[in-house]
């Protein structure tokens, strides 16, 4: 049984997987000199952020056949957070996670 402020094994696989993710795709496509991961965990709430300053992209167009995104998307479902992905041209993404504690308890 899970600790209340424990994050649970699968949260934090996930969001190993969406940071891996998201790395590789900022690797792969944003042609980004910089790029900053965060994890803030408070409260029973887990934040996690990766952001670029590469060429950026239009999610409308670009998203919907993304192989990355769909899968980072996929994964937050799974543990039942929240997932927005911010993008501008020539400026950069970010990618925000969150997840709740008291969220998780009530989809199980």
């Amino acid at each position: 049984m899970q600790k209340t402020g424990e994050v649970p094994t699968e949260v934090k696989i996930a969001l190993y997987r969406i940071t891996q993710e998201a790395l590789n795709n900022i690797i792969k496509h944003s042609q980004a000199t910089v790029a900053r991961v965060t994890l803030k965990s408070q409260n029973g709430q887990v934040i996690l952020r990766v952001i670029d300053n590469g060429k950026g992209f239009d999610i409308s167009k670009d998203a919907s056949g993304s192989f990355g995104l769909g899968n980072m998307n996929e994964r937050a479902i799974q543990i039942g957070a929240s997932i927005i992905i911010e993008s501008k041209l020539n400026v950069g993404t970010t990618i925000t996670v969150t997840w709740l504690e008291k969220a998780q308890e009530k989809s199980i």
